[in-house]
């Protein structure tokens, strides 16, 4: 702490209450509760990620991309596609999800499998 002693009143470090040296106690009152999120090892691993390093042509077709889907999202293209889908007569029956069977793995009420030629389980028929 600091202090001014003597006749001139110059400021001297005084180790007095002074604690030794190490992590701080002081932790902000909204960050004494808090969760580790990831570990040190995890960190650590983290730290050792390198970014791919693409050739011209992988560059040129992931920029080409990018702009193409930054002109869609600019214009709506994308939303207005989405939106489309639900008005679009579908080429076949889409009642497999709906099954009692299939009715608990269905994680997306409004989103109906196609099954033309299913996979069948173990315990299934299709």
């Amino acid at each position: 702490m600091w202090t001014a002693r003597g006749p001139f009143r110059r400021d001297r470090w005084s180790s007095e209450d002074e604690e030794a040296a190490g992590p701080s106690q002081a932790l902000s009152p909204l960050l004494s509760d808090t969760h580790k999120i990831v570990s040190e090892g995890e960190l650590d691993q983290l730290a050792q990620i390198r970014p791919l390093i693409f050739n011209f042509h992988e560059q040129t077709a992931i920029k080409h991309c990018l702009k193409m889907l930054e002109k869609k999202t600019t214009a709506y293209d994308i939303m207005q596609e989405f939106m489309a889908l639900e008005l679009k007569n579908l080429p076949g029956e889409f009642n497999s999800g709906n099954q009692p069977s299939n009715r608990e793995k269905n994680r997306y009420r409004d989103i109906l499998p196609f099954q033309h030629h299913g996979y069948s389980g173990p315990n299934e028929r299709t």
